[in-house]
């Protein structure tokens, strides 16, 4: 063997252990390191649990449902207003008290059915300030309030009150109306009217209705945040436009009309 020979022969003996002595280098690599924790961390989800309480209230008027079960309670049956042998500007009031038993806010919206529907609860009442002589029951949803806007029985007797229009419009565009407190039929007039309105004190106010019947209001948005144990004292005010002169609309009856409010979760209220 030469010379030449014997020195390639070396080198690559050392290129060999060179790798052997990395790829064991790799090995036996070691690293200091600390590790912190958190534990008991626990979620849970929202209780939702909604009522009402109709006209005077008491036992007997009360409604409620939890955690999405079926409403129960004798007031779930009560009618909260008819009216029977309506002409033209006839009117009827009726009180209900929502209040929000769950543990997080909620948003509050209404829908109406009819079971046995005719033209009274499937005719609109049209264009508001218009005067069609076909129209059909209107819809006014009012919220009692202190005068400083703290939600206030439609009950109490309170002389510097006032209405938080919720669902319908009014002539000026108002968010509320003054109007002494308990509401009577007295508060609501149709004197004088020739359109599809009725004056809610002196302003007169339209249904919300305006495009559908009465039987198909569906999620109106009555409260977009009700607070935890917040309430929402409203008085629905049904009537029939005094414009109204078509023979169509007279003799009909039979409706069953059924209101339902529905309390939601709102997204990003958790704690």
């Amino acid at each position: 063997m030469n010379r030449l020979q014997t020195v390639r022969n070396l080198m690559l003996s050392m290129l060999v252990l060179g790798i052997a002595s990395s790829v064991v280098g790799v090995g036996t690599f070691a690293t200091f390191n600390a590790s912190t924790t958190s534990t008991n961390n626990t979620f849970s989800s929202a209780t939702i649990s909604f009522q009402d309480v109709l006209n005077a209230g008491g036992a007997g008027n009360t409604c409620s449902s939890t955690a999405g079960a079926a409403a129960t309670g004798s007031g779930c049956t009560v009618a909260l207003g008819s009216l029977s042998t309506m002409v033209p500007g006839d009117s009827k009031f009726g009180r209900v008290v929502l209040t929000n038993n769950s543990n997080v806010a909620v948003s509050v919206a209404l829908s109406v059915t009819d079971s046995a529907s005719n033209a009274l609860t499937t005719t609109s009442i049209g264009t508001a300030g218009t005067s069609p002589t076909s129209a059909g029951l209107g819809l006014i949803v009012l919220q009692c309030q202190t005068s400083g806007g703290a939600d206030e029985s439609c009950g109490a007797t309170d002389a510097s009150g006032k209405v938080k229009i919720l669902y319908g419009s009014c002539t000026g565009n108002p968010a509320t109306i003054s109007v002494a407190l308990p509401l009577a039929t007295t508060s609501f007039s149709t004197a004088s009217l020739t359109d599809n309105g009725i004056k809610v004190n002196t302003t007169e106010c339209y249904g919300g209705n305006t495009g559908s019947g009465l039987a198909s209001i569906s999620n109106a948005s009555l409260s977009s945040s009700l607070a935890v144990s917040g309430t929402l004292s409203l008085a629905h005010l049904i009537y029939l436009p005094p414009s109204v002169s078509s023979a169509s609309m007279q003799n009909l009856s039979g409706n069953s009309l059924t209101y339902t409010w529905t309390a939601s979760s709102l997204a990003g209220t958790s704690n």
